[in-house]
C-alpha cells in the first residue's frame, strides 16, 4: 500500500486503513521532513517518499508484519526496512509529541523458581571415520 493510492480514501476510511487520522498522519510526516533536514550528511536518498516510510512503520506497530513481508510489499531489501522502521522511530521519539508504548513484564514473585533454558542447537565435531583406520584398530586387536 502506497500513500498515493490512499487519496482517494475518506478521513474515516484513512484512519481505518491506517491507524491515525490524515491530520496527525501529515503531522508526522512533517516531523519526518524536519529531521531529513537536520541531518548533516544527506547520504543516498531512500526510494520512498516520507509518507511511503511513515506507513510501512504504521503498518510494522499495527500490523505485526514480519519485516520481510514488508519488504515484498514495498519493493525492498529486509535491511532497508528495518533501518527505515529504526529511522522513523527514532525521529518520531526524538521530538517529543510521540512515544512508543512501553512494553509491560510482568512482576516475577519471589516464591516462584525461575528456570531459563538455552535450547539452541550446536554441531558436534566428531572424528571422521576412514575404512583405513577401522581395519587398522581391528588388526592391532587380534593379533
Amino acid at each position: 500500500m502506497r500513500y498515493e493510492n490512499l487519496s482517494r480514501y475518506t478521513n474515516a476510511e484513512f484512519k481505518r486503513l491506517v491507524g491515525v487520522t490524515r491530520e496527525l498522519f501529515d503531522l508526522m510526516v512533517d516531523i519526518l521532513a524536519l529531521a531529513e533536514q537536520q541531518k548533516k550528511k544527506s547520504g543516498r536518498p531512500h526510494s520512498l517518499s516520507l509518507a511511503d516510510q511513515l506507513l510501512l512503520t504504521l503498518n510494522y506497530l499495527r500490523c505485526y508484519k514480519t519485516q520481510i513481508q514488508l519488504s515484498a510489499d514495498y519493493n525492498l531489501a529486509e535491511s532497508n526496512v528495518n533501518r527505515t522502521i529504526s529511522k522513523v522511530e527514532n525521529a518520531l521519539i526524538r521530538s517529543g509529541r510521540f512515544s512508543l508504548p512501553k512494553r509491560q513484564y510482568s512482576e516475577v514473585s519471589t516464591d516462584e523458581d525461575v528456570v531459563v533454558l538455552d535450547v539452541t542447537e550446536c554441531t558436534i565435531e566428531r572424528p571422521k571415520k576412514s575404512s583405513r583406520d577401522t581395519i587398522a584398530v581391528r588388526r592391532k586387536d587380534t593379533v
